[in-house]
């Protein structure tokens, strides 16, 4: 009897954990937020100071035929060359949807741009250059390697 009270609690351990990381919630993210266009803003270029920079906590994105604003649930960072004036441009923000991390020519307030949209789920985490975006299902294996050892 023992063994499966043991096995029941790591079932409601992993799908708590499941929804815990996975669920949409309704909490915003907290991003760094800078734009520099030929270098205009250091602080925003790479390597990222964090310490001099914009963290702009529960960030609110404006969403497209709605009025007001809503809260964000992703960071980006955009590295990119405007096409036709060969403007270099680093973008820090929060936005809504997931942009999926992504190099080429994408469009940008009606510029055509050369570069990479990078895209990330976890609080600040649009400092780095390189995002990690794999955080939470590391967290999540760890988690539950954890609790399969811990729990009898």
């Amino acid at each position: 009897m023992h063994k499966e009270a043991g096995s029941m609690l790591k079932y409601f351990y992993t799908i708590f954990i499941l929804i815990y990381l996975y669920l949409p919630g309704s909490t915003s993210i907290n991003c760094y937020t800078c734009s520099s266009t030929n270098g205009s803003n250091v602080h925003c270029e790479d390597p990222f100071n964090s310490a001099v920079s914009v963290f702009t906590e529960k960030c609110m994105v404006p969403k497209q035929g709605h009025i007001g604003t809503f809260p964000a649930h992703f960071c980006i960072k955009i590295v990119g060359t405007n096409v036709d004036t060969y403007a270099k441009m680093v973008i820090r923000a929060c936005v809504m949807k997931n942009m999926d991390s992504q190099c080429g020519e994408f469009k940008y307030e009606d510029q055509t741009m050369s570069g990479c949209i990078l895209t990330c789920d976890f609080d600040g985490c649009n400092r780095v250059s390189r995002l990690y975006q794999y955080q939470n299902s590391f967290l999540l294996f760890s988690l539950l390697f954890f609790i399969q050892n811990t729990v009898v």
